[in-house]
């Protein structure tokens, strides 16, 4: 089960109803056997002060200064621009056509 969770790194739920076991308990034994590795000696990782000690790590300087946005120029067209009238529509006449072909199909 632990195995399953790190390999595929599903939830805990999952698991738990993979295995028919709670979540509670799938996550004791996730713990349980985190707990051992880390005990044994076979598993143990290097601490962060072996990388000082590695004489193969490149060192590689990234330039992240800010750049101001490029936007497209303003054109008078875009400055000046009028606003529109509002579009007014007789809706009473669409309404009354509406309603007629609503008749026509019941009847």
């Amino acid at each position: 089960m632990g195995l399953k969770y790190w390999r595929q790194y599903i939830t805990q739920k999952e698991l738990a109803f993979e295995f028919c076991i709670s979540e509670a308990t799938a996550h004791d034994i996730i713990v349980w056997v985190e707990n051992t590795l880390v005990k044994s000696t076979k598993f143990s990782l290097p601490g962060k002060k072996a990388l000082l000690y590695d004489n193969e790590i490149e060192i590689v300087l990234v330039d992240v200064s800010e750049s101001p946005i490029e936007r497209p120029k303003k054109t008078e067209i875009v400055v000046f621009r009028k606003a529109k009238m509002p579009y007014n529509k007789d809706t009473t006449k669409q309404r009354n056509a509406k309603e007629e072909a609503q008749r026509k199909r019941f009847e």
